[in-house]
């Protein structure tokens, strides 16, 4: 009836909304290195995290996201269940940019 829905919005969208809790935001300290468990960003089935936030540089305008991404809800028309990456530049008018496996930069 409706045609193709869009997908869940992304995690840096969402805990600019506030609807990611504090202890479901794992934030790597630089020059650290951890080991993150992301639950599944849309209809999370418990309070793990759901997104991780990894800074790019020491002025923390750019920074990568991590988000996990099922068959759930709206995501039912991803290509595949992967984890996310996004590059985020808060100084751009969009900040906010998938990383795609093959893009080098």
């Amino acid at each position: 009836t409706y045609g193709c829905l869009g997908q869940h919005t992304i995690s840096y969208h969402k805990d600019r909304l506030g609807w990611v809790a504090d202890e479901q935001r794992y934030e790597v300290t630089p020059g650290s290195q951890a080991t993150v468990v992301l639950e599944q960003l849309a209809l999370p089935q418990s309070e793990g995290y759901l997104m991780a936030q990894v800074p790019i540089d020491p002025g923390g305008t750019r920074f990568y996201t991590a988000e996990a991404r099922r068959w759930q809800g709206y995501d039912v028309k991803l290509p595949g269940e992967a984890v996310i990456i996004h590059e985020v530049d808060t100084s751009r008018q969009e900040p906010a940019q998938l990383r795609s496996a093959d893009r080098r930069s």
